[in-house]
C-alpha cells in the first residue's frame, strides 16, 4: 500500500483515533453500554493527550490509520494538555459515579500499571503513551515509521530509556522485535464479555540509541 502520509495529530483526528482505540483494545468486550463506551474512549484519549509532548499520525486516503503519542521529561508540556487533564477527570468522575458495574476491572488495570513501575519510574526519561496501527495496514512499515519518528524525537531531547505499558491482548511481540525489553508483569482479574478472566499486563523499556 502506497501513499501513506504522516503529520502531527490534529483535533479533527480525535474521533478517528477514538475508533482506533476501541478497535485495537477491544473495548466493546469490556463495556456493553454504548454510552459508557463512548465516555471511556474519550477518557482514554484525554488521558493520553494530557501527558504527550510528541504526536504523529499516519493517513491513507485521508483516513487516520495509525497514531503514536509519546512524552519526554526533557520537553515542556503544551498548555493545551491542561484541558485534557480536566476533561479526563470529568469523564472519570462520571463513569465512576454512575457506571461502576460496566467498568469492573478497569481500575485493576490502572492499579497494575502503578505497581509495575512503582520502584523504577525515576530511571526513565519518557513514555510511549499510545501506539496503534490499523489492522488493514499492518505489515507494510507504518508502525516502524511511526516508531522511528518518535525515536528521533527522543534522541533530540536526550532521552536514554523510555517505558510503555501493554498486555497480552496486544501485539507485544512487535515491541520485542523492535528492541523493547520486558521489565515487569502482573496477572490481574478482569471482566471480558461478561466473564471473569485473567489478563497479563506488562511493563516494557526501550533503550534509545544515541539518545544520551
Amino acid at each position: 500500500m502506497e501513499n501513506i502520509q504522516y503529520r502531527q495529530l490534529e483535533k479533527s483526528d480525535y474521533a478517528a483515533v477514538r475508533t482506533l482505540i476501541s478497535d485495537a483494545f477491544g473495548l466493546e468486550h469490556y463495556i456493553a453500554d454504548k454510552k459508557v463506551l463512548e465516555k471511556v474512549k474519550k477518557m482514554y484519549l484525554c488521558s493520553c493527550l494530557s501527558e504527550h509532548t510528541f504526536s504523529r499520525v499516519a493517513l491513507y486516503q485521508g483516513e487516520v490509520v495509525g497514531i503514536i503519542l509519546g512524552a519526554s521529561k526533557n520537553d515542556r508540556l503544551p498548555l493545551s494538555n491542561l484541558s485534557n487533564v480536566l476533561k479526563r477527570i470529568c469523564y472519570a468522575l462520571s463513569i465512576g459515579l454512575f457506571h461502576k458495574k460496566e467498568c469492573i476491572g478497569q481500575g485493576n488495570i490502572h492499579n497494575a500499571y502503578d505497581e509495575l513501575i512503582a520502584d523504577c519510574k525515576e530511571r526513565f526519561d519518557g513514555v510511549l503513551t499510545l501506539f496503534i496501527v490499523k489492522e488493514s495496514v499492518r505489515g507494510i512499515g507504518v508502525g516502524k515509521e511511526l516508531l522511528s519518528a518518535l525515536q528521533a524525537y527522543y534522541r533530540e531531547h536526550h532521552c536514554e530509556t523510555i517505558y510503555l505499558y501493554t498486555d497480552d491482548t496486544c501485539n507485544y511481540g512487535f515491541y520485542e522485535h523492535m528492541g523493547f525489553r520486558r521489565m515487569n508483569e502482573r496477572k490481574i482479574d478482569i471482566i471480558r464479555d461478561s466473564k471473569k478472566r485473567k489478563l497479563d499486563v506488562y511493563l516494557y523499556a526501550w533503550k534509545i540509541e544515541g539518545g544520551g
